[in-house]
């Protein structure tokens, strides 16, 4: 089964998310249902990944909620920089917690990972901004998905393609975005919450 059905399988699950109480002053909420036992389990190949974190990416200035961010893995890495060099495959899954434009998206996402990046980012860059362009309006509760292979990130709205990263690096370059040393502290933090169980 290719990923695309796998993903359209995902989706068509339905799987409800909980209710989390957002806290203003913090720029992400991390989430303490992940006792061992209780992860998201999720049918993708080659390995069953699991639930590892979720944190909420919040606009500093307005404390605006944008979206939910859950990260899948086979396994749970001992060490964070394990997570960002060898675990594949990776599902990153956002749900957006509210409508953005197009105009908004676009050179917010490119942002993120121009500030971000560490290696091979003209290349990284020149595929983020053509994917950018195809970028729709997306609304509350709409899902973007990253699928990170070995050698690349597929960019998912929904069960549509957006497209691939293929450039050296990028699947480190998504990464770096999230949860790399210069990702906003809260969400890195949040996101690799996994590590002090």
């Amino acid at each position: 089964m290719n990923f695309k059905n796998q993903l359209n399988e995902l989706i068509s699950k339905n799987i409800v998310f909980r209710l989390l109480i957002l806290i203003s002053i913090t720029l992400t909420i991390p989430v303490t249902t992940q006792a061992k036992g209780i992860y998201e389990e999720i049918a993708l190949k080659p390995e069953a990944v699991k639930l590892l974190s979720k944190a909420i990416k919040e606009v500093t200035l307005f404390n605006v909620d944008v979206y939910e961010v859950r990260i899948y893995a086979p396994r749970i890495p001992e060490k964070a920089k394990n997570l960002i060099k060898d675990v594949r495959p990776l599902l990153i899954r956002l749900k957006f917690l509210r409508d953005i434009s197009s105009e908004e998206l676009a050179p917010s996402w490119t942002s993120d990972i121009e500030k971000t990046c560490k290696k091979n980012c003209e290349n990284i860059l020149k595929q983020v901004k053509k994917i950018s362009k195809k970028l729709p309006d997306v609304k509350e509760g709409n899902f973007f998905h990253y699928y990170l292979g070995k050698n690349n990130a597929e960019i998912f709205l929904g069960k549509k393609s957006l497209g691939k990263l293929t450039a050296n690096y990028s699947t480190n370059a998504v990464l770096q975005a999230l949860i790399g040393k210069d990702a906003p502290d809260n969400l890195r933090k949040n996101l690799l919450n996994f590590q002090d169980e």
